[in-house]
């Protein structure tokens, strides 16, 4: 099930693979998160990539 203000925070499928490993760290299901989080995840996603790193759920979990 995914909502449509997700699609309005900026989700788009097929999603980058940081939003599942994010999903199992934290043991939380899709519907579970806020369209915030998913907002948080993309620029956690975006600011790891500009300062050329690999991003990872783990640093995601040690900077959120």
């Amino acid at each position: 099930m995914v909502f449509v203000v997700f699609f309005e925070a900026g989700i788009q499928f097929p999603c980058n693979m940081l939003l599942p490993e994010i999903l199992r760290l934290f043991q939380v299901e899709l519907p579970q998160l806020s369209p915030s989080a998913l907002v948080r995840i993309a620029i956690s996603d975006w600011a790891c990539r500009t300062a050329r790193f690999e991003p990872s759920a783990e640093l995601f979990g040690a900077v959120f």
